[in-house]
């Protein structure tokens, strides 16, 4: 029992451990959530204010550290001078700018506990202590309550005592507090409803659609009241809100009905005003006018300035650039004084505005000081790329000029040297007649090359004619009427040059032709004295060797087939230039291709031959193999068995298990031999060598199966044999163990007795 309570006294220590942590964690919990949500309406509630000096911040834990934001925001929520910031970013400067601000405050309100060094180290509870401080003082501090007796209120109270009296006669609406009295939302739209009916229709509200009326009222409040949106629906619509986040967007609408009233009074001022105002209106026309008229002709001049249609000749290209510098000089110099004048009407009418208290002055969209600004700076862009253009235009234009200017230099040269290359072929095809062919092939050939070398000179003029064309040079059609019959008399020179290279190919050709006609002649007739040998040889090496030494000949035949291919090409191309010996080159072609014909037939009854005889020889040679294989086969398996036990025996059936085994590989090679010897008779050779062979083999086939048959029939034998003599060995064996046994029985006996009748004989 007392373990038992033991237990039990450890099980509730530790559920009351486990609900301190839970409890524990539960209120760390909270006021992280209060922390967040104070952390994100001081946010907004500080960018609220420096927003108007055009300033913002996203995490106000960081961003307030140096001190800076914290400076700006007095000033503007105060309206008084606090001092300049420290520029630095050291630690000492941060913590210089926040004593500025805790000095600024200390003149205004008493608190303590909060130093420099807590807000630069990021102190979330100390900042959110004083930015509540702040707010406290410039924010809530200022609600004023018209009251008959002079009772001191806090500015929580007073601020509370507003919103009851403001939403007082609403039905659904209590404000008691700044917490869970404002999470329906009706207290936020009484206290807009109050002020303004025109913008709330209260009766239509739901008190059950907590973050519905939430959402209404905070829009219409940021929307119709510039009052900043410092709270989020679903912040509020929680059973214990925060009442400082609460008490600071309430104090907004307290401010922003306040100040609504201020401007009721600000209208009785307006008459003294208007005299003022007729004044800067003409003044404001005046500037709308200038300015438009500058614009105007801005516009126009980058329109122009934009425009890349440029002359196509250098001479008017500069005169496009005459005009350009004038415009740079006389026209734009009076219109950037026209600019600084715009710009001292706008400064005037601001500085009246300003003397007067009123509304700066907002031109019309697009006719601002820095629409000029920015007109301006797009005309100096399009003034600097027409200057670029213009000056890229004036390179291209003296590029293709000095273009033009080279094409026609080569032009005249190459049409000299064509008129000069004329002249070398006609005196050169006068002479030819008078040389053997093939001296005067090989001369117009180089003088071919020389000509053809030439031909990327001719490529290049035609490219400058073509990069002239491409850039549209202005004088294009009449390079390209110089360049076309240069083009034209080039080509027919080499057309010429083509013809007469056939002519003199085909002579030269034809001569080659006849000579290798002749030494193919003799060719083939050599390879035809080896074909027409008899010898076919007399056993398989020397056949081998036969048919090694026709396979060369059959080589030199396919050599001599692929020059007749050659060959036939070169009497094709001299029988198309018709040349004279061209008829008889025919003939002799012919000739040498029935030759070859011939030629090739004898060849393959050559092989014909060689193989047939192979065969033969192959069928003699493998028979021999195979007969002497079968002879020791039987010779093993008629001898007597020799095994002397049991362990013997099945030695041999496995050498009788490999030889049947090889029996059945080469019995299907048998067969065939006898097939081969059959059709070797077919073919009529000797059938005194072929028919004896063919006989032995399957008689001696036959006489080794028989012989395996017997000889696994005699192993069987013995096999039972041994098996008889080793079961006959063990039972001796056993015998001999028993009796063995009996007789040391027996001696046992006799002992024991002996010792019985020694006892007695004693007693």
């Amino acid at each position: 029992y007392f373990y038992k309570y033991l237990m039990m006294s450890q099980h509730n220590k530790d559920e009351l451990e486990e609900a301190e942590k839970y409890e524990t964690g539960r209120i760390k919990t909270l006021q992280e959530d209060r922390i967040r949500l104070q952390k994100k309406t001081f946010t907004k509630w500080i960018n609220a204010f420096i927003s108007k000096v055009g300033l913002s911040i996203d995490d106000m834990f960081e961003d307030i550290c140096d001190g800076k934001v914290l400076l700006v925001l007095l000033e503007v929520i105060s309206g008084e001078s606090v001092g300049k910031p420290s520029r630095g970013k050291m630690r000492i400067n941060k913590i210089e700018n926040v004593n500025k601000s805790l000095m600024f405050l200390k003149t205004k309100i008493h608190f303590s506990n909060i130093g420099a060094e807590d807000i630069v180290d990021g102190n979330q509870r100390l900042i959110l202590g004083l930015i509540w401080t702040i707010i406290l003082r410039y924010q809530i501090q200022n609600v004023v309550i018209e009251e008959e007796d002079s009772e001191v209120r806090s500015a929580k109270d007073a601020l509370l005592l507003w919103c009851q009296r403001k939403t007082a006669n609403y039905p659904g609406v209590e404000v008691k507090n700044f917490t869970n009295s404002w999470r329906d939302g009706l207290a936020f739209n009484a206290l807009i409803h109050a002020h303004r009916p025109d913008l709330i229709h209260f009766d239509d509200l739901d008190p059950n659609s907590h973050q519905k009326n939430l959402n209404n009222a905070f829009d219409v409040a940021s929307k119709d009241l510039d009052i900043p949106k410092l709270l989020d629906a679903e912040d509020v619509d929680v059973p214990k809100p925060d009442d400082k986040s609460i008490m600071t967007y309430v104090s907004a609408y307290y401010h922003a009905f306040a100040k609504m009233k201020e401007e009721d009074k600000g209208a009785r001022r307006l008459a003294n005003a208007i005299g003022v105002m007729v004044d800067v209106e003409r003044a404001k026309q005046e500037y709308e006018t200038l300015i438009s008229d500058l614009l105007d002709w801005i516009n126009r001049a980058v329109n122009e300035l934009n425009g890349r249609r440029f002359p196509n000749t250098l001479s008017k290209l500069q005169t496009e650039a005459q005009k350009f510098n004038e415009f740079r000089s006389v026209e734009k110099p009076p219109k950037f004084k026209q600019k600084g004048e715009i710009e001292a009407q706008f400064f005037n009418i601001k500085t009246k505005l300003l003397a007067n208290k009123r509304k700066p002055y907002s031109p019309p969209e697009g006719k601002l000081v820095s629409d000029i600004e920015k007109a301006w700076a797009v005309l100096e862009k399009a003034e600097h790329n027409r200057e670029i253009a213009l000056r890229d235009e004036l390179i291209r234009q003296e590029k293709l000029e000095h273009l033009a200017g080279q094409f026609e230099k080569k032009a005249q040269l190459r049409a000299a040297w064509l008129d000069d290359k004329e002249r070398v072929i006609e005196d050169q095809s006068t002479s030819d007649i008078v040389l053997p062919p093939e001296a005067a092939f090989k001369r117009h050939e180089a003088l071919t090359s020389d000509v053809l070398a030439r031909q990327n000179r001719f490529d290049d003029l035609k490219s400058r004619v073509v990069l002239l064309e491409k850039e549209n040079y202005h004088s294009k059609a009449a390079i390209r009427s110089r360049e076309r019959p240069i083009t034209d008399k080039w080509n027919a020179l080499k057309k010429k040059l083509d013809f007469i290279y056939q002519t003199l190919g085909s002579a030269s050709d034809a001569a080659t032709l006849e000579k290798a006609l002749d030494l193919t002649k003799e060719e083939m007739d050599e390879i035809k004295s080896h074909l027409s040998n008899s010898d076919v040889g007399n056993h398989l090496m020397d056949v081998d060797e036969l048919i090694q030494q026709h396979q060369l000949q059959l080589t030199n035949i396919r050599n001599i087939e692929e020059r007749l291919v050659e060959m036939d090409k070169k009497a094709h191309n001299i029988n198309r230039c018709n040349h004279p010996d061209s008829a008889k080159l025919n003939r002799q072609f012919d000739e040498v291709k029935t030759q070859f014909q011939d030629l090739q037939d004898a060849a393959v009854a050559k092989k014909l031959r060689l193989d047939r005889s192979r065969k033969f020889h192959q069928f003699m040679q493998e028979g021999d193999d195979q007969i002497i294989w079968l002879d020791d086969s039987v010779a093993t398996m008629v001898a007597p068995v020799t095994a002397k036990d049991i362990r013997g025996v099945a030695t041999q059936q496995q050498q009788l298990r490999v030889l049947e085994a090889e029996v059945a590989v080469r019995e299907p090679v048998i067969s065939q031999l006898v097939e081969d010897g059959k059709h070797l008779l077919e073919l009529n050779f000797p059938r005194k060598l072929i028919e004896p062979r063919i006989g032995d083999l399957q008689y001696k086939m036959g006489n080794l199966k028989s012989a395996l048959e017997d000889r696994q029939d005699r192993l069987i034998s013995a096999g039972e044999i041994h098996k008889y003599y080793m079961i006959s060995m063990k039972l001796k064996v056993g015998l001999k163990n028993v009796c063995h046994w009996l007789s040391l029985k027996i001696m046992v006996r006799i002992l024991e007795r002996r010792r019985f009748f020694s006892k007695l004989m004693k007693i």
